[in-house]
């Protein structure tokens, strides 16, 4: 599942240089047996005006998440795609 998730990366970091606008969609949820998640969809157009959506991040959430604590899983996953511009 790693190197699935490597491939897909890699191959969307060469796309980032055709990207023209990035909108970032964050969901955050408590399934029923209270565990809380978030996750976070990339949408966004290439130069061709092609709208693309892709999920950059999936992960189980701790109890304490306040706003501080998601703005540094936010800012992880900027920097991991290097989209933090």
């Amino acid at each position: 599942m790693n190197t699935l998730f490597n491939k897909i990366k890699k191959r969307l970091l060469k796309l980032l240089k055709l990207i023209i606008k990035i909108l970032l969609i964050l969901n955050k949820w408590k399934s029923t047996n209270n565990l809380s998640f978030q996750n976070i969809i990339k949408s966004y157009i290439i130069r061709d005006w092609v709208k693309e959506k892709v999920l950059l991040d999936f992960e189980s959430l701790s109890d304490t998440h306040d706003n501080s604590y998601l703005a540094d899983e936010l800012l992880k996953v900027f920097l991991d795609f290097k989209i933090e511009q």
